[in-house]
């Protein structure tokens, strides 16, 4: 079953990655990042409420922000940096977002299973291999390092989400995407 979810919300996450981008060349990425995350707001806080027993406990509510605004600052840089650069180049950079929370497990003790390697070197070779055409042409310098950056945020951001989800994995996800709309609804008003 963990196998099937993980493959859905890789799905989902590829398809909502790909919209994100294409709207971002048209319109702000903040609009973008602030209107998706309203909207995840509103569906994990619905979730959370039909699972019953909705409860934010501290940890929870600190991992959230740490998630919320290392999400906030990895989504902002991803989408800026597909504007500038080719989608399979930001793309395949990003998803060197896993070295971050597999890090942090190896630091923490835990032992990677076979399977585990596998499955990263399989899921990194091909996101990679897919932005081999995109290489040629050149990607901006910039582009790339914002890729970067995003890939580490994101990463960070895993990380948070997992060791706040002890009690209730809806609460700390609503606290994020909430903790993202604050921060772009204060950039909309003061900036």
């Amino acid at each position: 079953m963990a196998d099937l979810l993980a493959l859905l919300s890789s799905i989902l996450v590829g398809a909502s990655d790909f919209t994100g981008g294409l709207f971002s060349r048209r319109i702000s990425v903040y609009a973008v990042v602030g209107a998706a995350a309203a909207v995840a707001a509103l569906i994990f806080l619905t979730i959370g409420i039909v699972s019953g027993n909705p409860t934010i406990s501290m940890r929870d509510a600190e991992a959230g922000v740490a998630a919320g605004v290392s999400l906030l600052i990895g989504t902002v840089l991803y989408f800026t940096a597909l504007t500038k650069g080719r989608m399979g180049v930001v793309g395949g950079i990003v998803t060197l977002l896993v070295l971050i929370p597999i890090a942090f497990s190896v630091i923490h003790g835990e032992t990677l299973s076979t399977k585990t390697i596998i499955g990263i070197v399989v899921t990194l070779t091909g996101a990679i291999a897919l932005g081999i055409p995109e290489m040629r042409g050149g990607t901006a310098v910039s582009a790339i390092v914002m890729a970067v950056i995003a890939a580490v945020m994101f990463g960070i951001s895993q990380v948070a989400l997992d060791r706040g989800a002890t009690q209730d994995m809806y609460s700390v996800l609503f606290v994020s995407e909430v903790v993202q709309v604050v921060i772009i609804g204060c950039i909309a008003i003061f900036a």
